[in-house]
């Protein structure tokens, strides 16, 4: 893969979370019957999304963690390079007009279970440990530091591929969970 800039991918990434939390504070001020309110039979509710983004982030959460704790003799260099791997789950979160659902394991899969308005207050609380992740990122090597997945214990990810994968797929369930509520999405350059 290319090299890019280590600060920009940053950068990027650390606005695309402010817009992440900008749409779940839209979430959060709608009413619980609303979030509980499905789009179809088939088709998850805005509370549901969130919980799937909880059930996924905290575990990869706990890694970063880990690894940004660890990462003290991994000093930042200036370029990031994906690696096909991590460069092809990470893109294949970003919404894209027209995708097919990514199926999830049962697991993840929060369908049927008793949700409320916790859920919201865990995600930002969550989304907001992200944005720290990000800037704490751009202390050590992104290239370096690594993260298992806790998904496929074989995938280890690049810091840098691990952070994109959890922004995108953030962005994904709360784009998602817009649109089950009927809220709007607006338009990003991040696209």
């Amino acid at each position: 893969m290319k090299a890019r800039s280590a600060t920009e991918l940053l950068d990027h990434l650390e606005t695309r979370t402010e817009e992440n939390l900008s749409l779940a504070r839209t979430l959060a001020q709608l009413p619980t019957e609303q979030l509980r309110k499905r789009p179809a039979a088939d088709r998850w509710n805005a509370l549901e999304c969130l919980e799937h983004l909880n059930r996924l982030n905290g575990p990869y959460h706990a890694r970063i963690f880990a690894a940004l704790e660890a990462a003290g003799d991994k000093p930042a260099v200036a370029t990031f390079t994906s690696t096909w791997i991590g460069n092809k789950l990470a893109s294949s979160m970003k919404p894209v007009q027209g995708t097919r659902p990514v199926p999830t394991t049962k697991k993840m899969n929060p369908r049927g279970a008793v949700l409320d308005r916790s859920i919201l207050d865990r995600f930002l609380a969550d989304e907001r440990q992200l944005r720290n992740f990000i800037e704490r990122a751009r202390e050590v090597d992104l290239n370096r530091v690594k993260i298992r997945s806790p998904l496929a214990w074989i995938i280890r990810l690049r810091l840098g591929d691990a952070l994109r994968l959890l922004t995108y797929h953030d962005w994904r369930h709360l784009e998602q969970a817009c649109r089950a509520v009927g809220v709007p999405v607006p338009q990003s350059a991040g696209r």
